[in-house]
Order: structure tokens, then C-alpha cells, then sequence
């Protein structure tokens, strides 16, 4: 498959939302009252500063935060019609090793359509046409030509540099609008 037609595509915060129930579970258990909004930076222990350690808390909080979570709206419709537009999915995800098999389970379960999948931390060695992110760093280091950028509070630096869009359901008309199809 040539380049030209892959979408490098994320998971956490860009088809799947596992931001609400970690406020949802942090907040009931802190007595905080904390939104999405609340969340300024990529690293969200700078807000929710009761969690030190990342690896520690999605090992301890998998279910919740992988498997119950529940996908963007529109997530479906828009990638089957990407994939009817000729598009190649690639499903490509930051996870902490062992928790891999989560997002395995959590794509199977909402029958998510992709073509292919890497789990890597590091996304800058991952070629397409597009990379869709909510990951502010992940953009400006892949080697994709377009980068879309799923607008979060945390990446408000970007907003007005890369193509943003606030929920993938734009997806398809958004990469309409770049290649002019």
C-alpha cells in the first residue's frame, strides 16, 4: 500500500474517551470537580495531582479507563467511509506494555473498522498521507504531509497551526477539504 492513502490514526481522546471516566473516577474519589476543560497539559498529573504515577494508575485502572470507555460519536461511520474513499486505517497507539491487549479488546468490541495497527511509543517512524492526533508533540514530530490536529485543551498551541477538528466525525470532510477530493 502506498503512503499516499494511510491514515495514521490514534486512539485515547481521538476516537476513544478516556478522559471522562478518569475525571469521573478521580473526581469522586478526591471530591474534585474537574472537566476536560480543567486539563491544560498532555501530561494530565499536572491538574490531577493526586495520580504520581502514570504506568502505576492505567495498570490499576485498565478496565475503566481502556475497556468501559466509550468512543467518540461517529467514530464508526467516519472511518468506514474513509476506508470506502480508499483510505488505509492504521490504528496507531501509545500504550504501556501489557495494556496493549485493552485497546485490542476495546477496538473488537465496538467492531472499529482499521486495516492495520502499530503500538509504539514512538509514532515518529510511522508513515501516511495523514496522522490524526491529540498528541501536540505526535504531530510535529511524524513524518506524515498532513497533520490533523483533535482539539483539546491540552493542545491549544496548535490549534491555529495544524488542520484541527473537534471531534472525528469531521474527519472525512476535513481530509476532503486538504486533498480536494
Amino acid at each position: 500500500m502506498s503512503e499516499n492513502k494511510i491514515i495514521v490514526l490514534d486512539v485515547d481522546e481521538t476516537i476513544r474517551d478516556m478522559m471522562s471516566p478518569v475525571l469521573k473516577m478521580y473526581n469522586l474519589v478526591h471530591g474534585t470537580k474537574f472537566t476536560k476543560d480543567d486539563i491544560d497539559n498532555y501530561d494530565f498529573r499536572n491538574v490531577l495531582t493526586e495520580i504520581k504515577d502514570m504506568k502505576e494508575y492505567f495498570y490499576n485502572n485498565a478496565e475503566m479507563c481502556f475497556v468501559n470507555s466509550d468512543m467518540f460519536e461517529g467514530t464508526i461511520e467516519s472511518l468506514l467511509e474513509l476506508q470506502k474513499m480508499g483510505y488505509h486505517i492504521r490504528i496507531t497507539t501509545n500504550q504501556f506494555k501489557g495494556l496493549e491487549i485493552f485497546t485490542l479488546y476495546w477496538l473488537n468490541k465496538h467492531t472499529i473498522p482499521y486495516d492495520s495497527i502499530v503500538i509504539t511509543n514512538d509514532k515518529s517512524w510511522v508513515d501516511g498521507e495523514f496522522i490524526v492526533d491529540d498528541n501536540l508533540d505526535m504531530i510535529k514530530s511524524s513524518p506524515c504531509k498532513y497533520k490533523i490536529l483533535v482539539k483539546r485543551a491540552w493542545n491549544k498551541d496548535g490549534w491555529n497551526i495544524y488542520s484541527p477538528i473537534t471531534n472525528i466525525s469531521e474527519l472525512p470532510a476535513k481530509i476532503k477539504e486538504i486533498t480536494g477530493e
